[in-house]
């Protein structure tokens, strides 16, 4: 027999409790609900990560509202990252702010380099397309007579 509604949660609680755990380490709201991956769950968590970006000078002049959050997020993200990080190495000491910053901006690196190279396949694969067409057009061009 099945157990309770009471204990089923209980038991799922339980399981993603170290989950929990870690998100709330990392500064992090516990859990994502469905928000977009740019928000934050917690306004307090992200006014917090907010003003470290701001103070990092990683939000540029003239960003908007949800280009800083989104900033704010990635270094969030960057930091939970590095915690980790340390944490599976056994550092003791603990992260400071520029282990913080050089993960985000290895991320940002590693973000930037992936999205150059699928503009550049979406490129490639848009010439292709176009050298097609152009193919096609010529023939129909020469089948009806238009171009000799």
């Amino acid at each position: 027999m099945a157990g309770t509604p009471e204990q089923g949660r209980r038991d799922a609680e339980k399981r993603w409790a170290p989950y929990r755990a870690a998100r709330l380490a990392a500064g992090l709201p516990p859990t994502k609900s469905n928000r977009k991956p740019d928000m934050f769950d917690d306004p307090e968590v992200e006014s917090h990560w907010l003003q470290r970006a701001e103070d990092a000078g990683l939000v540029p002049e003239g960003a908007t509202r949800r280009q800083h959050r989104r900033i704010a997020r990635r270094l969030a993200e960057a930091s939970a990252a590095e915690i980790a990080r340390a944490g599976r190495e056994g550092a003791t000491a603990g992260v400071s702010d520029v282990d913080v910053l050089i993960a985000h901006h290895s991320a940002e690196v590693t973000r930037w380099r992936a999205a150059a190279e699928q503009d550049r396949a979406r490129a490639e694969e848009h010439d292709r397309l176009a050298e097609l067409a152009e193919g096609l057009l010529t023939d129909l061009l020469f089948r009806e007579g238009r171009l000799s």
